[in-house]
């Protein structure tokens, strides 16, 4: 068998794969093989790991001079139908039929890539074939243009709009003020670059992209040459090249002509380094401006608190060494250029960063919600304190902190949105396509010990950094983007023209032909045998055990020798260890609750033991790797087992609790030291800092505002579920449109009242007595367990009291509108934007129970088929989903970035009548139970699945009863499905929520609801 990683077969091939090379990964404890195919020019790049999630992504180089989105329409439209699965859309039948970790499709500025991921072989392999399958060989038929990216629709009275779901979901993306300055900004930075255009596509210039461009851009950048191969994990590379040489080489040299003297010739087959065609090459070229100057533009109102202003600097390529002046200048709110616009008060929130996501980086140094008339302040304070830093040096505890982040942020295992192997592959990305070696972003762990051995011999070379990059450089870019009001007006009046446009030119008949097509393509209903060329897993095939893991209970001694619950989850952190120290606040009086989300904000943010915030932010950032305050609710599902569960532990009061604490994290050689200093800070917490919570009070008021468009179906939702239960009322009063209006009602004249108060609830929450959650791997914990009943004593932790339960109408006056949470009528939460979000909530069945387990199945499906069909394919929303919280007995409906929230509730209300005399196959009952069943197998990370497990014990919901929701799913049959959707049909008859977030232009004349206002 031929050895990837034998150094002397560089050079030779398997099945016409060259090894080029072979790369030793330490940081990552794996190492990495780089093939490419002497015929097709197809490059793969093998990280060797023993990780059984294993991953794959089809990457390439696309890169497009114009704002009309054809990579992002050419990413969804590739997954509408292929050769070998003629299927509408192969990709949401594959996602809602295997057992993947991962899976989606992904355009950047500069590339788009396809990953898949999986811990099974089988269903792996499955996933690498459709997805292969499609990148190489896609349909791309007119319909699927038109449906995904843009068509002109024609309503009953022949008026004109254009719709499409990537032109509906860039209107959303165009809602919102930060992501508009944020993309100007780079526009300004790198002009007639790649990266001045959106790649994703502006709405106003989509409409502009024709067919026959389409069908160019496929043949000119998915080509076999133009391919990255990336792929992770334990399955040998031998057994992933026969695949690929077996399904796709062979069709692939007969599409691309590759032959000598064919459509694919000239490969340089033994470059070490990535062959990229020269087109390609000359379109990955950045412009840069050639000397200062001032820009402005324009970006809306909605989110904003003020101008975005900030000073730019080029900065070279990417490396570490960037990532720690970042840190050591802004990376918490002590850091010396952080704290000095921090007290400024020119703005409300600091911008600090290298934008680093291309080849060539640049720093940028500002303020969010800088008010009209301060911009040049702005960029006189960033000039004077960098040169004040600069002059003064570096204070060493800012180094020390710096390198404290780093090291943390290198060493923890994270799932921020996938598995960990995603934040590889954009690592070996950014290298690989831009022509360099797909390692060279592969050993930070290690270039940051170079980076750590400069600061030992240098003590002046964080100086000679920021003279480097901030102060020698000749061209500095001052960069301001200014809310207007008018923004969606012009582009509303821009819309119409270019309809007025569009009409004059408009052939009628022909676009009646195309849209019966197109509306006929969208109503096909596939059937089981059509959907059958795509590969599943059998019921029969599940391994039924699953990987539970455990949190133990152990007391350890506190204050007055009293019995302090410690949960001890035990997991492979890397040396790193989590606490939580958690206090009731479920004994203060209701008016109280709707402060507890910026209390525990706040409580590490004020000082304590009569030092300044600033000065304690400094020290516990050189000892920890973080500390910041949480909150924690929720109820016992009402479901006999878990009652039962919670009784076992009733003697010692910590089910079915609201708790408010601290939770921080350190590595295990500095656990005393990190443990004295979370004593410190409990009992020596101050609240006088009069100023600082007036800055923090602007901050949290512009994070609200920016959050409104973004979260829009969240807060829809919650809107939706308060009236239900107290718990959910509490979600809605802490997290909900009812925390908005309270945030709104924060004024910086009562900080000093607001600061008594906090000291007052910090009082109570404490006296209430305190529990400890650890999360180590067993190396740790030998060292830890020791000194917890020290630190137990120091913090001055003592037993639980009992807590209250607060009834219904001690929380109502606290939720905005509360009347309307009850009434079956719409509620209009009306925001300036372009798409919107709908939300409708009924009943489901119990937790634990087999009806729950097939309502979960139907909801999946429900979600995956008709959902999809009718609101996301027909309808051109981005998303709609359904799904089960049993625990809560709801059914949750939503939508996202829909230009027609409200209708697509009834959509949804019409598809459950309908569905209750169509029977759902049988063999699509049993893809949905395998496809559920994958969702119970990704794989969490360590702190995940420590912080989940203590959760469950919390609540009466331990993760053994995971167990139990999977031996249910697997025995639900279509006759079960029936019921559920009749069960579903009922509900809704009986009880539906209803919200919709929208501009007001949204709520039809003809419609019954309250509107709800939304502030900030």
């Amino acid at each position: 068998m031929f050895n990837f990683t034998d150094p002397a077969n560089i050079g030779k091939a398997y099945k016409d794969f060259v090894l080029l090379a072979i790369d030793e990964l330490p940081d990552y404890k794996a190492r990495a093989v780089y093939l490419r195919h002497k015929i097709t020019g197809l490059e793969v790049y093998h990280i060797i790991k023993d990780d059984k999630e294993n991953l794959f992504a089809y990457a390439f180089r696309t890169l497009d001079k114009t704002s009309r989105g054809v990579a992002h329409i050419m990413e969804h439209s590739v997954l509408c139908g292929s050769e070998k699965y003629p299927l509408k859309e192969p990709f949401i039948t594959l996602a809602s039929t295997s057992l993947n970790t991962f899976l989606n499709a992904l355009t950047y500025p500069d590339k788009t890539v396809y990953p898949g991921a999986s811990v099974v072989r089988a269903d792996y392999f499955n996933m690498m074939d459709v997805y292969g399958d499609a990148v190489f060989f896609p349909k791309l038929d007119h319909a699927t243009f038109i449906q995904e990216g843009h068509r002109v629709e024609m309503d009953e009275e022949g008026k004109l709009s254009i719709q499409g779901v990537v032109y509906n979901e860039m209107k959303g993306n165009y809602s919102s003020f930060q992501p508009i300055a944020f993309s100007d900004l780079i526009s300004a930075m790198f002009p007639n670059s790649y990266p001045a255009f959106d790649s994703g596509g502006d709405p106003l210039h989509i409409p502009e992209l024709t067919y026959q461009e389409f069908l160019d851009f496929h043949q000119k950048f998915y080509s076999p040459d133009n391919c990255l191969l990336f792929l992770y994990g334990d399955i040998p590379t031998y057994q992933q090249l026969d695949f690929i040489d077996e399904r796709f080489i062979g069709r692939l040299i007969k599409k691309y002509d590759c032959r000598e003297g064919g459509a694919i010739c000239n490969i340089d087959i033994d470059s070490k380094k990535p062959v990229i065609k020269m087109d390609i090459k000359n379109l990955q070229t950045l412009n840069f401006l050639q000397e200062s100057c001032s820009l402005k533009t324009l970006a809306p109102e909605t989110g904003s608190t003020g101008s975005f202003v900030s000073l730019n600097w080029y900065a070279g390529k990417a490396d570490i060494e960037k990532l720690f002046l970042c840190e050591v200048l802004c990376g918490n709110d002590s850091s010396p250029l952080a704290r000095a616009l921090k007290d400024s008060k020119l703005g409300d929130d600091v911008q600090f960063q290298s934008f680093g996501q291309f080849r060539e980086e640049f720093f940028c140094a500002g303020l969010w919600g800088v008010k009209k008339g301060n911009e040049e302040k702005v960029f006189t304070l960033v000039e004077k304190t960098l040169n004040e830093i600069y002059e003064k040096g570096v204070l060493q505890e800012d180094i020390d902190s710096a390198v404290m982040g780093i090291d943390f942020t290198l060493r923890e295992v994270n799932r921020y949105w996938g598995p960990f192997s995603i934040q590889l592959m954009e690592k070996t990305l950014k290298g690989w396509c831009n022509g360099d070696v797909c390692s060279r972003h592969l050993a930070p762990i290690t270039d940051f010990e170079r980076v750590k051995t400069e600061l030992h011999k240098d003590p002046d070379y964080t100086k000679k950094l920021i003279k480097k990059y901030f102060l020698d450089p000749s061209v500095k870019v001052r960069f301001v983007s200014e809310p207007s009001e008018n923004y969606f007006k012009e582009r509303e009046a821009a819309e119409k023209l270019l309809i007025e446009r569009l009409e004059q030119n408009l052939d009628k008949v022909q676009l009646k032909k195309d849209l019966d097509e197109l509306h006929a393509y969208q109503q096909h209903i596939e059937t089981s045998e059509e959907t059958a060329c795509i590969p599943t897993t059998k019921i029969s095939e599940l391994e039924r055990s699953i990987d539970i893991p455990e949190t133990t209970l152990e007391f350890i001694t506190g204050a007055d020798d009293s019995d302090i619950p410690l949960f001890i989850s035990q997991e492979d952190t890397n040396g790193i260890f989590y606490v939580d120290v958690l206090f009731p606040f479920d004994r203060l009086p209701a008016e109280y609750l709707q402060h507890i989300p910026f209390f525990a904000d706040v409580l590490t943010n004020l000082g304590w033991n009569g030092k300044g915030w600033d000065k304690c932010t400094a020290q516990s950032s050189c000892v920890m790797g973080d500390i910041w305050g949480r909150t924690l609710s929720g109820s016992i599902p009402d479901a006999p087992d878990c009652i039962a569960e919670a009784d076992k532990y009733r003697a010692y009061n910590f089910c079915g609790r609201n708790w408010v604490g601290l939770i921080c994290k350190a590595l295990t050689e500095r656990a005393e030291e990190a443990l004295d200093m979370l004593a410190e800070i409990i009992t020596k917490m101050d609240f006088d800092d009069k100023k600082h919570l007036e800055t923090l009070m602007t901050e949290l008021k512009a994070e609200k505002k920016n959050s409104i468009i973004s979260n829009g179906r969240d807060y829809t939702q919650k809107r939706a579920r308060a009236g239900w239960n107290e718990n959910l009322a509490l979600n809605e009063i802490m997290w909900g449109v009812s925390q908005l209006h309270t945030v709104e009602g924060y004024k910086k004249h009562d900080a000093k009242k607001m600061l008594k108060m906090f000291s007052y609830m910090y009082k109570e929450c404490l006296k209430a007595g305190g529990i400890i959650h650890i999360t180590s791997d067993s190396d740790s914990l030998k060292k830890l367990k020791p000194l917890l009943s020290d630190f137990a004593k120091k913090a001055q932790l003592t037993k639980l009291l009992p807590g209250h339960h607060y009834t219904m109408d001690e929380l109502s006056p606290y939720i905005s509108d509360f009347e309307a949470c009850k009434e079956d009528k719409i509620q209009f939460l009306n925001v300036p934007g372009q798409t919107g979000y709908a939300s409708a909530i009924i009943p489901s069945s119990s937790y634990l129970t087999k009806e729950a387990a097939a309502e979960n199945v139907f909801a999946a499906w429900l979600s995956n088929h008709t959902l999809w069909d009718k609101i996301r394919t027909t309808g051109g929303a981005y998303g709609a989903s359904c799904w089960v919280d049993s625990i809560e007995k709801q059914v949750i409906m939503t939508t996202y970035r829909d230009p027609t929230p409200e209708k697509s509730i009834e959509v949804y209300l019409q598809s459950l009548k309908e569905l209750c005399s169509t029977p759902i196959p049988k063999e699509e009952v049993e893809k949905t139970i395998v496809s559920n069943y994958g969702n119970a197998i990704v794989p969490a990370s360590p702190k995940d699945r420590g912080a989940r497990s203590f959760e469950g014990m919390l609540y009466g919901n331990p993760q053994r009863f995971k167990q139990v929701r999977v031996d249910n799913l697997l025995e639900v049959t279509e006759e079960d499905v029936e019921k559920a959707c009749d069960r579903f049909y009922e509900s809704a008859q009986k009880q539906c929520s209803k919200a919709v977030f929208s501009n007001n232009s949204a709520k039809t004349k003809n419609s019954a609801g309250n509107n709800i206002k939304i502030p900030l």
